[in-house]
């Protein structure tokens, strides 16, 4: 009888051992990601919290309705305004993990995510450190310029996918974002370049504010939209994808058809076209009434799904007759919730769109 209630203790502690031994093996099962630096790197198969630091990390995040997974962010977060912290107000509870760029590492470890996002550029060693003072697998993604970085976008969507165990999301929206910029292609390709009119954009924010006299060499729903762009090639193409300034008189010079500018530095580029001022009394755009605001889409980074507004709104303003099945508004919300995978009120973005000094 002893015996018989040996064996079945024996029986229990070894079922009870193997067990949790299959279920430790299962907690530790791994997959391999490569990062955009080369980077192998070991990750845990079911991902369920995640942190995204430095610009644009987090706006990845929230394509992949992973909001609800992220564990903690930096501090800039509990005070932005970018469209995926407008899309997920919810973002500003979550604890605060340090400053931007980067974090603090301790807050990072204390918060205990399965994979840490960090966006480059950053040093290669700069990625390395923070994975080895942490112990938490460490992801490098990149932003890009649409257009002209679609590859880089792409890779990140496709490596934030693999590590979320959504890979299915990330072929959706890359399909997505390349099915609306070929449509616009489609559109504005082929109008002939004699019919295109000049324009320009200005107001850019870089490192804050600015007036008219930032704009873009490649400024991307100009890009998109095959615009004629009166700064296009400056330089010889040495300032792609960073704001640049120009001189009043070289925008007096190139006199565009249509300036577009960004609701961050309407403000001031407003004070620079009033009546009486020189760009109100030589510019063809402002006696024309051809000025218009449109929403910043450089914020943090690159907010594709402003971009590709933007792209839409530029079109339809250029060539009303190409576009006229276009409703913006409506555009506008089958876009964001595209990204954002959630149903979307207008009222609770900051978009502006707005024909001025008409």
């Amino acid at each position: 009888m002893k015996l018989i209630k040996f064996t079945i203790l024996l029986f229990v502690v070894l079922v009870s051992f193997q067990c949790k031994k299959n279920t430790n093996t299962k907690q530790k099962e791994t997959i391999t990601v490569k990062d955009v630096l080369g980077r192998m790197v070991k990750v845990p198969k079911n991902v369920t919290k995640v942190i995204g630091v430095n610009a644009g990390s987090m706006r990845f995040l929230s394509y992949f309705d992973a909001i609800p997974n992220v564990v903690g962010i930096e501090e800039t977060e509990r005070r932005s305004t970018r469209p995926y912290n407008l899309a997920f107000p919810e973002i500003k509870q979550i604890p605060v993990i340090g400053p931007q760029p980067g974090g603090d590492a301790e807050l990072i470890m204390k918060a205990n995510p399965d994979v840490i996002f960090i966006t480059v550029p950053s040093a290669k060693q700069k990625v390395d450190d923070l994975q080895q003072k942490t112990g938490i697998p460490v992801v490098a993604i990149e932003n890009g310029e649409l257009g002209s970085e679609n590859d880089k976008i792409y890779n990140t969507i496709t490596i934030v996918g693999k590590v979320l165990g959504k890979n299915e999301r990330a072929t959706q929206l890359i399909n997505f974002i390349q099915n609306e910029m070929d449509e616009i292609e489609k559109r504005t390709s082929t109008v002939a370049e004699e019919n295109k009119p000049t324009v320009y954009a200005g107001g850019l924010s870089y490192n804050g504010s600015h007036g008219i006299t930032s704009t873009r060499t490649d400024f991307t729903p100009f890009v998109l939209t095959n615009s004629k762009n009166v700064v296009a090639g400056l330089e010889n193409g040495q300032l792609r994808n960073r704001p640049i300034m120009v001189d009043i008189e070289k925008i007096i010079e190139w006199n565009p058809d249509y300036i577009f500018i960004d609701s961050d530095g309407w403000n001031l580029a407003e004070k620079e076209m009033l009546p009486n001022t020189l760009l109100h009394n030589t510019l063809k755009a402002v006696k024309n009434g051809s000025v218009y605001i449109i929403p910043r889409y450089i914020n943090n980074s690159v907010s594709y799904d402003y971009a590709i507004i933007n792209s839409w709104y530029v079109a339809k303003t250029l060539y009303p007759e190409k576009f006229e099945d276009i409703d913006i508004d409506k555009k506008v919300k089958q876009i964001l919730e595209n990204f954002y995978l959630k149903d979307i009120d207008l009222n609770n973005f900051d978009i502006v769109y707005k024909q001025v000094l008409n």
